[in-house]
């Protein structure tokens, strides 16, 4: 987000040298997260999760196509449910939590599966490669479908599900899962 405001001060004083600034924080965040094949969480802690969808969304420039291509593979291989959403945490990690916890926060960052971050994710896949990852955004679309229309509160989008089994947890009329649903649905011309 922070080059986000090195680019508009630069779009805003025509001054250079936030251009400058910008292609410098990017490549100090590709010397510090970029490791392997995939973005690190942070530059200590190699959890698989689906926050580089965020970053793509945010800075698509980071990364080349190819890298970007390589980092989703590997966060999807390591984060995808049986059910079509992405679990908040590698499921191969030792503090994965299978079975949403409810409010205790056990599971909440450790393997719930979070709406709006598959809705971003199916919009990031569709921007990056919509060929490629067809069958991944249409899993994700169907299973914020299902939630949305039938499950928890009818009409309404929850906040997160167990990773197991889909099963809603959390406010069952999530607004930022609500508005990112309707941005998916746009992104892909429905």
């Amino acid at each position: 987000m922070y080059a986000l405001v090195l680019e508009l001060l630069g779009e805003l004083t025509a001054d250079a040298a936030y251009h400058g600034a910008h292609e410098q924080f990017l490549e100090l965040i590709r010397a510090h997260f970029w490791k392997e094949t995939y973005l690190w969480d942070s530059p200590d802690d190699a959890s698989k999760r689906p926050n580089v969808f965020l970053a793509y969304l945010l800075q698509p420039a980071l990364l080349t196509d190819e890298q970007w291509k390589s980092c989703f593979s590997t966060i999807i291989h390591a984060c995808s449910t049986e059910w079509g959403g992405l679990t908040s945490l590698d499921r191969a990690a030792a503090s994965f939590q299978p079975l949403s916890t409810g409010e205790n926060n056990l599971s909440y960052h450790n393997g719930d599966s979070w709406f709006f971050i598959n809705n971003l994710a199916a919009v990031a896949l569709a921007r990056c490669d919509s060929h490629v990852y067809a069958q991944t955004i249409n899993r994700l679309l169907l299973s914020s479908t299902e939630e949305t229309l039938w499950k928890h509160f009818l009409g309404m989008p929850g906040e997160i599900a167990s990773a197991a089994d889909g099963t809603s947890w959390g406010c069952g009329i999530q607004a930022f899962s609500a508005g990112t649903y309707l941005f998916l649905l746009q992104e892909l011309g429905y």
